[in-house]
């Protein structure tokens, strides 16, 4: 499967209104031995959205070090990821993050995971609460 930040936030954040799907998710991919995916740019994107949520560097910093230790996280550079991007995102009128989420998912053949809307509307991402209905 493919990660979203806003699933890692939820994770990360224990005060997230989605902070229990996301914990059984990623709890449930943990313990399988199976790689999961996000863009690399992710650790960047989560680690300064926790920092700025909480007001505190160190989260944010924390995080990050936890995506890139995550021995099942694989994270695709972006240059492998831009050009279908920039296709996906013009064609579904995605965020340019958001783009880099959807062409990480392409590129893998795994299914996006995702609280944002408009992935979830444009792009087919299942909450991580229909990921573990479908696949769980």
């Amino acid at each position: 499967m493919t990660v979203d930040a806003s699933v890692w936030i939820g994770f990360l954040d224990r005060n997230d209104p989605f902070n229990t799907s996301s914990d059984a998710l990623l709890r449930r991919l943990q313990s399988s031995s199976a790689p999961y995916y996000s863009p690399a740019f992710a650790a960047l994107e989560i680690a300064c959205a926790l920092a700025r949520r909480r007001r505190d560097a160190q989260a944010g910093i924390a995080a990050a070090d936890l995506l890139r230790r995550n021995g099942q996280l694989r994270l695709v550079e972006t240059s492998r990821l831009q050009p279908l991007a920039e296709e996906l995102g013009c064609r579904l009128f995605l965020r340019g993050a958001d783009a880099l989420y959807a062409a990480t998912a392409e590129l893998t053949a795994t299914p996006l995971v995702s609280w944002d809307r408009e992935l979830i509307e444009r792009a087919g991402a299942l909450t991580p609460e229909q990921w573990l209905a479908q696949y769980g």
